[in-house]
Order: structure tokens, then C-alpha cells, then sequence
């Protein structure tokens, strides 16, 4: 009798520590399951002709979020116009930048990069000539890369 009342002792006491610890992990884990990536955020902001930088720094307040980017390779001078409303924050990003700029995300970071210049279409045109009788020849040019 003494060694049921053991076992049974014992199994109280492991779904007690059990149900105290499933009640201290609960927030942690209600916690992790309600984080969103912070470029899905849905923010609300707007500006009339606001310097990009300051405009950056009150979307940052207003998201929870610290943007990192070289003020030398983005005009932090740019005028920014627009009302946002609910909208996520990797959309309100790509429309100030007007998809100038790629957007990546490190924990609380958000890392602004401009993308490279599209280079607009360079048509070379002309003959191409035998030096010596000044008649033309038949050449074609390929252009294997790009700057």
C-alpha cells in the first residue's frame, strides 16, 4: 500500500512541476508565436515634403526598428511626400525609395542598400572598313558583360 501511495505521490508531483512549468513558459511562447518580421509591421505615418532622414528616423520610432544605411550612398536630403496608412512597412520603404533600394532585415535592423544604376541602352552604330582599299567588311560585335 505504502509503495501505490508513492507512485502516486510521484505522478502528482510530476504533473504539478509540469503544469507550473507550461504556466512559466506560456508568455515566452505566446510571445515568439506573435512575432511578425518587422518589414510586415503595419505602420501609420505621413509627410509633406520631409527630408528622407528625418522621415526615417519617426518611421523607425513608429515601427520599433533601427534603419542602417550610408548617408553617402542615399540622399538623406531627398524631399518625402506621401500618407501611409496600415500599411506594412517593407511597402511604405519601397515606395519612398520607389524600389531604388534593396530592404533586408537583421533583428531589429533594417538595412537600406541602393541597388546599382540600370544602365540605359547604348547604341553604337558605324562602318567598320578595310584600311587599305576602303571598302567595307562584314563584322558582327558581341558585348559578353556589362558594367
Amino acid at each position: 500500500m505504502a509503495a501505490i501511495d508513492k507512485i502516486d505521490l510521484s505522478k502528482k508531483n510530476l504533473v504539478l512541476t509540469l503544469f507550473i512549468l507550461g504556466w512559466l513558459l506560456l508568455p515566452v511562447v505566446s510571445a515568439k508565436a506573435q512575432q511578425h518580421p518587422i518589414l510586415e509591421k503595419t505602420v501609420t505615418i505621413s509627410a509633406n515634403n520631409e527630408p528622407l532622414e528625418i522621415f526615417l528616423r519617426r518611421l523607425s520610432q513608429s515601427a520599433g526598428s533601427v534603419f542602417s544605411y550610408s548617408s553617402s550612398a542615399i540622399d538623406v536630403n531627398k524631399k518625402v511626400t506621401g500618407n501611409f496608412s496600415d500599411q506594412p512597412l517593407r511597402e511604405v520603404l519601397e515606395v519612398v525609395f520607389e524600389g531604388n533600394v534593396d530592404i533586408k532585415q537583421k533583428g531589429v535592423y533594417i538595412i537600406l542598400i541602393p541597388k546599382p544604376n540600370n544602365q540605359k541602352e547604348v547604341v553604337i552604330s558605324g562602318y567598320v572598313v578595310d584600311r587599305l582599299p576602303g571598302r567595307p567588311f562584314g563584322m558582327s560585335l558581341y558585348m559578353t558583360q556589362s558594367r
